[in-house]
């Protein structure tokens, strides 16, 4: 574990941050993990209070480290996630695939606020990224 950041405001969805004032806010409250030299996990945008690591801790495959929100520069809840190439959310991005989830649909515009409609059936994906608006299922250790 290098950092998490908690404690920041969540915001409710479609609204601007009004507490945005340097690049570091815009990830909201988060986790790095250091996985390699130079390659670090992000979790970003978590919600408010529920970061479940500390720095320095060990983590686990499977291991709830916080709770999805709508901290930083959002629109809405979701998680954030990277592989980067330093502790930091911004830095560049290094690609990666996932072994093994479900797409369980797409999101579009949502039918009216505070709702989310998702399209599609849901269907097993394995060795890929999931895309923009794609609502998927992560579960760790399944075969």
């Amino acid at each position: 574990m290098v950092s998490t950041t908690d404690g920041l405001p969540d915001i409710p969805p479609l609204t601007k941050n009004p507490d945005l004032r340097t690049p570091e806010d815009y990830a909201g409250n988060n986790v790095i993990v250091r996985i390699a030299p130079h390659r670090y996990a992000v979790f970003d945008h978590m919600v408010t209070g529920s970061v479940r690591v500390r720095p320095g801790q060990r983590v686990r495959t499977g291991q709830e480290l916080g709770l999805l929100g709508n901290s930083g520069n959002t629109d809405g809840p979701h998680l954030h996630f990277g592989i980067q190439t330093r502790p930091d959310s911004l830095s560049a991005s290094v690609p990666f695939e996932i072994d093994d989830f479900v797409v369980e649909g797409n999101t579009g515009a949502p039918p009216a606020p505070g709702t989310l409609a998702i399209a599609g059936k849901p269907r097993p994906v394995r060795r890929a990224l999931p895309l923009i608006a794609t609502v998927t299922t992560l579960t760790p250790g399944r075969p």
